[in-house]
């Protein structure tokens, strides 16, 4: 979702920022996503305020305008200039992917005259501490090595490289990746449930998630109903 609200106000600068069906559009179109996701609203909603609260998106309604609209501020959090947004954006939306690909596909939204210009951008979110991207080697039959980005929840800045494998992937993680996961804020500690519990400990978290959405509904049609934005019912 981060990925999609980065790439459309690049590549799509007169329709963003985006309302909430624009988003969940972006975010479930069938080209330039792998995997392809089917986002509903409520996770569109609930994803949402988790980015609000990690200070990497803002939703705010202009003058006369009676829909509120979401964009980015990850450039503002993580300090990221235009090239560096783009091979971001693209190693969230598309997964691992080579210089070349990253070159390739980063066109709309920044051009890099040489793939050395993508090689330095990757050095430099490398180096970062923590880092934001990290290299996995190459995949068996592949010729060059594959980046991944470490912003993402379930790649720890910390860990170690992915092994190249031939091995088919099993079942169980087939569905674990068909799954949307849960935004997390970069760079992060360990990220409490409510009252300190982990989700482990039997705690409903669909139930509390559904709660917290309909806190925010409830919230927005107050801010509606006064003519006021989120940002200025914050304030």
């Amino acid at each position: 979702m981060l990925g999609s609200l980065i790439e459309k106000a690049a590549t799509t600068p007169e329709q963003y920022p985006l309302s909430s069906n624009g988003l969940r559009a972006a975010c479930n179109q069938k080209s330039a996503r792998d995997p392809v996701a089917s986002y509903d609203e409520r996770l569109v909603d609930a994803t949402l305020l988790s980015l609000r609260d990690k200070g990497l998106a803002r939703t705010i309604r202009g003058a006369g305008q009676r829909v509120f609209k979401h964009k980015h501020i990850v450039d503002e959090a993580w300090g990221l200039d235009p090239s560096q947004l783009a091979v971001v954006a693209v190693l969230m939306l598309r997964g691992p992917q080579s210089a070349g690909e990253l070159r390739s596909r980063t066109e709309r939204a920044h051009g890099f005259a040489t793939t050395d210009g993508v090689e330095a951008v990757l050095d430099d979110l490398a180096r970062r501490d923590p880092p934001l991207v990290q290299m996995i080697g190459r995949q068996p039959g592949q010729r060059d090595d594959r980046w991944v980005t470490t912003a993402l929840p379930g790649v720890a800045a910390d860990s170690p490289p992915v092994v190249a494998s031939d091995a088919a992937p099993s079942p169980e993680r087939v569905g674990a990746a068909s799954v949307a996961p849960e935004p997390q804020r970069f760079p992060s500690s360990a990220v409490a449930s409510p009252q300190g519990r982990s989700p482990d400990d039997g705690t409903d978290v669909a139930a509390l998630r559904r709660e917290v959405t309909e806190l925010r509904r409830l919230v927005e049609r107050v801010c509606d109903e006064l003519g006021i934005s989120i940002d200025e019912g914050a304030g």
